[in-house]
């Protein structure tokens, strides 16, 4: 198991909390369990306890659960993608920048970690497909690493000169239980407007790097 302890109970302890906050139970741990199990966390509270974050990107449990529940495309953020990160922004070495960058993009929100293998298996090929589209295509990465000094080593050893947010700061953390990520790593793809096109950004670019940004702009449109 490559998954460090304090990652993986920090992973539990946020499942275990969103379900108390929504079933509001004071009920024995005992009992909170068997009434978790009937809820649609619990299998990823489990896969966390027994297996980790170890499997390929395309075989892990948490894809398969992406792409069974994906989301609808109305808009999530409620405005465009550089007015809602504006004041937000930070580039591979940790320095506020403009949310400009972001104008006229189609926008990738990339939630990986370096501690996670399948997210270190699909990071390059990323990178890859955002060099090669970056006139049309940004990224924004959400981290999920242990501290912030290891969220900006991961991005300068992976090559990422894309963008972030600051290390657990409560706007990544809204936006990962926004849009449902019960695992990494998840590519969730905006337009431009802000629109959510699709939460299986992942799979495209590692099925289709060549056309994915063209079939994304056509379902924004």
């Amino acid at each position: 198991m490559n998954r460090p302890k304090g990652a993986r109970k920090k992973r539990i302890r946020f499942y275990f909390s969103r379900f108390y906050s929504r079933h509001n139970t004071i009920d024995s741990l005992p009992l909170m369990i068997e009434k978790l199990m009937t809820t649609r966390s619990f299998p990823i509270v489990l896969s966390l306890l027994l297996a980790g974050c170890g499997e390929s990107p395309e075989d892990s449990f948490f894809s398969k659960n992406l792409n069974q529940h994906p989301i609808s495309g109305e808009n999530h953020l409620g405005k465009s993608a550089d007015q809602f990160f504006a004041n937000s922004l930070l580039d591979s070495d940790g320095k506020k920048v403009s949310s400009k960058v972001l104008e006229s993009k189609t926008v990738g929100l990339y939630f990986s970690a370096h501690w996670c293998p399948p997210c270190r298996t699909f990071t390059p090929k990323l990178v890859k497909f955002r060099n090669d589209n970056l006139k049309d295509f940004e990224v924004v990465f959400i981290s999920s690493d242990n501290s912030a000094k290891d969220q900006l080593a991961y991005m300068k050893k992976t090559g990422m000169k894309w963008y972030t947010l600051e290390h657990d700061s409560s706007l990544a953390i809204s936006l990962a239980s926004k849009f449902e990520i019960h695992g990494i790593p998840a590519l969730v793809i905006l337009s431009p407007r802000g629109k959510t096109i699709t939460k299986n950004g992942q799979r495209d670019v590692s099925s289709n790097a060549n056309g994915a940004l063209k079939a994304w702009v056509k379902k924004s449109s």
